[in-house]
């Protein structure tokens, strides 16, 4: 399974909860075109990086609390290690352009979707082209890389 996602952005960061429920519960492999930090709130996680065969080149687990360094370029898998695990992906939010968005664009703090196709909440991307500017996307499944 999947962790819950919770997702939150204030001023210019970008934070994303996730709630391992349960051991095993994976975030599946994927990559960022920047540096990013997450912290590790509660629990164990593995974080394994992958070569664009799927074969785990590099894995460390991590015990809470504790920060985690997710490298740009590299996909990452994150698994639970222990039920009831939280860690919070935080990033600055950046545009199409990959310049980082003033802190006064987002002015108060903004719950958004973590599953936009339920409709209600806004993504940042929506938020962010009503406002005028284009966001970077957060992540890219790894297929998306080899095509690009």
């Amino acid at each position: 399974m999947r962790p819950e996602i919770k997702i939150l952005a204030v001023s210019n960061v970008y934070c994303r909860l996730m709630h391992f429920k349960e051991a095993g519960d994976q975030e599946p492999g994927h990559y960022h075109t920047y540096d990013h930090g997450t912290l590790l709130a509660k629990g164990k996680l593995l974080v394994e990086k992958t070569d664009h065969d799927g074969t785990v080149t590099s894995s460390k687990e991590f015990v809470a609390p504790s920060f985690l360094y997710i490298e740009k370029g590299h996909r990452h898998i994150i698994t639970a290690l222990e039920d009831d695990t939280i860690a919070t992906c935080i990033h600055a939010l950046r545009t199409i352009d990959e310049n980082i968005v003033d802190s006064s664009f987002f002015i108060d703090e903004t719950v958004l979707s973590s599953k936009p196709e339920e409709g209600g909440l806004k993504t940042i991307a929506e938020i962010m082209e009503a406002r005028g500017l284009q966001s970077m996307p957060m992540s890219f499944n790894f297929k998306d890389k080899e095509n690009s």
